[in-house]
């Protein structure tokens, strides 16, 4: 690969809508209530919730810039709002994000998931590239 940025900025998309699709199978059917009283799979929400946060957060400054549509910040922030905030969730506000916010932004991710070349089929030879 010859942009070893592009080939991590197009594994963090990746893993982004990953994360968001474990999210929407997740919650599918779930009501606002059930979200406090499901613990396992509240606990797998917010797990995808920070790995899709972790995943916006290290996007390049690059790929965000030439990608404005996507919330980057915004999904980085969820992520710094539940590891650093873990004691005090406030779950009517996941809730909010669940409903409103991921599904909007899974759309602006595809689109820009759309654009990436293929998936490469072997890692890259030189690590460096790869991390």
């Amino acid at each position: 690969m010859t942009n070893p940025s592009l080939y991590r900025d197009d594994s963090r998309v990746r893993h982004m809508l990953d994360a968001m699709e474990r999210i929407a199978e997740l919650s599918r059917g779930l009501e606002r209530d059930q979200l406090r009283r499901h613990e396992n799979t509240t606990e797998m929400i917010l797990f995808n919730l920070m790995v899709l946060g972790e995943a916006a957060n290290n996007i390049t400054r690059e790929f965000a810039a030439q990608n404005p549509e996507v919330d980057w910040k915004g999904l980085a922030g969820v992520r710094h709002k539940i590891v650093h905030d873990y004691a005090d969730i406030d779950y009517d506000t996941i809730w909010d994000i669940l409903q409103n916010d991921i599904p909007v932004e899974c759309e602006k991710v595809k689109a820009v998931a759309a654009t990436l070349p293929p998936e490469p089929t072997q890692p890259p030879s030189n690590m460096a590239d790869f991390l």
